[in-house]
């Protein structure tokens, strides 16, 4: 059993990695952001363009993988947190069910919302890669390959 301060020494252990999963996704939301920036400065139509859209798209999975490793950083760290409210106060109290419920609702956080619709986040990756790919066909001329796939 662990005692309350090797609990709250966990929970700020978590509550840290919570701040760095903060922080990578923002810095990837950077760079998928100036990376659309530079693609939509280029000609329509081009190799460039294509070759940009498909660097987008990368940058997009890459985003959703560090809202993945976000989303499970706040699970960890509210599962900290419910356990030092169970330590304190006992299971049954009102403040460990908060902070349980609070735990459970973060663990559902599998969703994401994209394009005007909620996705699920193994879905909207496969999506991202597989608009990279076809851009990266319409980019090296394979134009009768992505006729196709439309």
């Amino acid at each position: 059993m662990n005692t309350e301060s090797e609990l709250q020494a966990k929970h700020n252990a978590a509550v840290e990695c919570f701040k760095d999963a903060e922080w990578a996704e923002e810095t990837a939301l950077k760079k998928r952001n100036e990376k659309q920036a530079l693609a939509q400065e280029t000609q329509k139509g081009t190799k460039e363009y294509y070759l940009a859209w498909a660097e987008v798209w990368n940058a997009e999975v890459v985003l959703l993988e560090k809202k993945e490793q976000r989303c499970g950083a706040a699970f960890t760290r509210n599962s900290w947190y419910a356990d030092c409210m169970k330590y304190r106060y006992g299971t049954d109290s009102k403040e460990a069910q908060i902070a349980q419920h609070r735990a459970e609702l973060s663990r559902t956080m599998e969703f994401v919302y994209t394009n005007c619709s909620p996705y699920w986040t193994k879905w909207d990756k496969l999506y991202d890669k597989a608009e990279c790919v076809w851009d990266q066909l319409v980019a090296e001329g394979y134009d009768n390959v992505t006729g196709k796939l439309e």
